[in-house]
């Protein structure tokens, strides 16, 4: 007899990947002032707010590990409770220079930047795009070597008996090798 092994596909039964994606964090975790992540249907309000369109920054969605990326929006100015103020406006369909909005958010002020290079090194993608450190996260004590680590590839995952470490540079992943192994 042929013993079928099954493979693991995360999904659902008709192949729906959304909710495991979903589950995939972002890193460097995205910040106002900073990158801010930006949904289609709420382009619109965040344009309404800083008055200008939006200049969106992105990684290329055909590398590996980078499915699941999405568009973000760079702010050098945030102050107030600005996201207090971007779900009024979305709820409300009021206009950011109606006297209602201005009385409730006097204070909100936000304005567009460009990226520097070193801000642009720190866009949030999906910790599957990056190089990582992993480990296991136990090993049999009667074994002399338990401490396994490897270097995963962008695009690959794993599962939750493995920790793993996501750096900036491939570089810092590779000196962090050299140090921890000694």
């Amino acid at each position: 007899m042929i013993s079928s092994r099954a493979v693991y596909r995360p999904g659902d039964a008709i192949g729906d990947r959304s909710v495991y994606n979903n589950g995939i964090d972002e890193w460097p975790t995205p910040s106002l002032p900073g990158f801010w992540p930006m949904a289609e249907d709420e382009q619109g309000v965040w344009e309404d707010l800083c008055g200008e369109k939006l200049v969106l920054y992105g990684a290329d969605r055909t590398k590996p590990g980078f499915a699941t990326v999405r568009q973000f929006a760079y702010f050098s100015v945030c102050n107030g409770p600005v996201l207090e103020a971007v779900e009024c406006l979305r709820e409300n369909l009021l206009a950011h220079n109606s006297s209602e909005f201005k009385e409730k958010f006097p204070t909100v002020k936000l304005l567009q930047g460009f990226p520097s290079s070193e801000d642009s090194e720190r866009l949030p993608i999906p910790v599957t795009g990056r190089f990582r450190h992993a480990n296991r996260k136990m090993g049999q004590p009667a074994n002399v070597r338990t401490l396994i680590s490897a270097i995963i590839a962008p695009g690959a995952t794993h599962t939750n008996a493995i920790v793993s470490i996501a750096f900036l540079k491939e570089t810092d992943c590779l000196l962090f090798l050299e140090y921890y192994t000694v």
